[in-house]
């Protein structure tokens, strides 16, 4: 049985199906923790399907479950938005849809993303209109 500190919201793996990665996880979270000296940017590399992908989620659900002052963002780049507009408005939805999910800790508010604009506005509340 998953904890709330376990939940997957983007994650696609169970907590005892996702192992080792303990490190890696702690990393990614000391990021999002306060501090003058934090990174800015890194980078997370490795070979194929080694599990990339699944830390940059699970890292998202961590710091969704949270509920701090840092707002998780996860943008996956989609074959059809490839030029300049199609990704910016994909980008722009996903952030809205992910920011709004976060503040209202509603991780079906996700999908609005694939939604119009306007759905996304709906969704939100009167403080984030500024957004």
């Amino acid at each position: 049985m998953e904890t709330s500190g376990d939940r997957r919201i983007i994650g696609r793996l169970r907590t005892g199906e996702f192992v080792g990665r303990e490190s890696e996880m702690a990393r990614i979270r000391n990021f999002s923790a306060g501090g003058e000296r934090r990174p800015r940017l890194a980078m997370l590399r490795g070979p194929t399907r080694v599990g990339k992908t699944e830390i940059l989620r699970r890292s998202f659900d961590q710091l969704f479950d949270q509920s701090g002052d840092v707002v998780p963002v996860y943008y996956a780049l989609k074959p059809d938005c490839l030029n300049a507009q199609a990704f910016a408005r994909n980008f722009l939805a996903t952030f809205l849809a992910q920011l709004i999910a976060f503040r209202q800790n509603d991780p079906g508010l996700l999908s609005l993303a694939n939604e119009p604009l306007a759905s996304i506005a709906r969704a939100s509340g009167a403080e984030d209109y500024v957004w």
